[in-house]
């Protein structure tokens, strides 16, 4: 410990030494060489699922069901109605006119 606060020392030497003593308190205080501290251990808490009724779910899925395929078929509709209005159609200039 002298060594690594002593003046007269050179620096590699005053490292060396702090670095030795260091390593060794470590090991005597049972102390990590990690800085941050450590993450509390998580706890999880498992919640039964008791309002859970099979039934509800049947019902909600069959009715979602109903409405994208309704919503599909609006679509669908809206498609084939602008895939039938955008057919090309013959485009004339206007004739100029003669003064």
């Amino acid at each position: 410990m002298f060594l690594s606060k002593s003046d007269e020392e050179t620096t590699a030497n005053r490292k060396l030494a702090k670095h030795l003593v260091q390593n060794w308190c470590r090991t005597i205080f049972n102390k990590t060489t990690s800085y941050l501290p450590e993450p509390a251990p998580c706890v999880y808490e498992v919640n039964p699922l008791t309002n859970f009724k099979p039934e509800v779910a049947r019902r909600y899925r069959r009715s979602r069901e109903v409405r994208e395929s309704e919503c599909f078929e609006r679509i669908e509709k809206k498609i084939s109605g602008l895939k039938k209005s955008n057919k090309k159609k013959t485009l004339q200039a206007p004739k100029p006119a003669v003064l």
